[in-house]
């Protein structure tokens, strides 16, 4: 994957991180300050992507952020490494240590919100991978029936990656945030699987009598819904939601919380929906607008 260099300082940038790992042999310790001073540089410019004056300036930041994550991931060490100080990106790894996800948000002008992903893998041969992945921009009629590979990602800020087995199988669920448009926004569940490339959705969502390969729920832009996965009780719960009136049954930009609690239990390898359950959980998940300085959702 290629990005146009925005100054000499960037290309000047990576080409030493790529002289450094690649060329000199490093100890550990020398590795560790060479990826937190890269750091740094990382942190200077994604504040620029989420609060920059408009849509161009915060596409060029966004660029240079690319450039700068490409020669350090080509590192499989890197992946053990936590770029815990990039608090407007999301960094989420696997409890087998076998993908990490690193997540961005970019606003647009017009209300909308971009989605940038880049996964850190191991494939089924244990062999490590990096992917750049590319959301869709056109509106899909039916996500939930279908299954993408990374060029074709649904695009969302995931806050939550949680790994299942179903017989010999490994799945990664992935519960996102989409702020779709000024109308509604949405939570999405979507599981990852691995063989040789990356594979999103399969038929582990049961709701009604057909699966599904995601699960997605769309409310009133001003209301305030969840979604969180309980290991202890291998359920997602989430945020019952009901249409202000009859006359708006069907149109999910008019949709809010009526005070219950859905789930998707799992029993046998598969996600099985039960309406308004019993819990004392809590699955609060802070607002949207809590972008700020920081990332939505911690």
């Amino acid at each position: 994957m290629s990005y146009t260099p925005q100054n000499t300082t960037a290309i000047t940038q990576v080409w030493m991180l790529r002289f450094f790992i690649f060329i000199i042999p490093m100890s550990a310790f020398s590795q560790k300050k060479l990826f937190m001073a890269y750091e740094d540089s990382l942190m200077r410019i994604s504040s620029t992507i989420l609060q920059g004056a408009n849509d161009n300036e915060r596409q060029a930041a966004n660029e240079k952020f690319l450039e700068l994550w490409e020669p350090v991931l080509d590192e499989a060490k890197s992946m053990k490494y936590p770029f815990d100080s990039l608090s407007t990106v999301a960094i989420l790894t696997s409890d087998d240590n076998k993908v990490r996800f690193i997540n961005w948000v970019i606003p647009q002008d017009n209300g909308t919100y971009r989605y940038e992903a880049i996964v850190q893998y191991y494939n089924y041969q244990n062999k490590y991978n990096v992917a750049y992945l590319e959301a869709i921009e056109d509106e899909l009629r039916e996500p939930e029936k279908m299954k993408l590979q990374n060029n074709q990602w649904i695009g969302a800020l995931y806050y939550q990656l949680e790994t299942i087995k179903r017989g010999k199988r490994k799945y990664y669920v992935l519960l996102g945030w989409d702020g779709n448009d000024d109308r509604s926004n949405k939570k999405i569940a979507d599981v990852l699987t691995i063989s040789r490339d990356l594979t999103f959705g399969a038929p582990i969502f049961k709701i009604g009598k057909k699966p599904q390969n995601r699960f997605i729920i769309e409310y009133k832009e001003d209301a305030s819904a969840s979604m969180k996965y309980h290991t202890k009780e291998e359920r997602i719960l989430f945020t019952h939601l009901i249409p202000l009136s009859e006359g708006v049954k069907g149109l999910y930009d008019f949709y809010v919380p009526d005070g219950s609690v859905d789930a998707l239990n799992l029993r046998n390898g598969k996600f099985i929906f039960e309406e308004n359950v019993e819990t004392i959980e809590q699955i609060n998940i802070p607002a949207k607008k809590k972008l700020g300085n920081g990332l939505f959702p911690k």
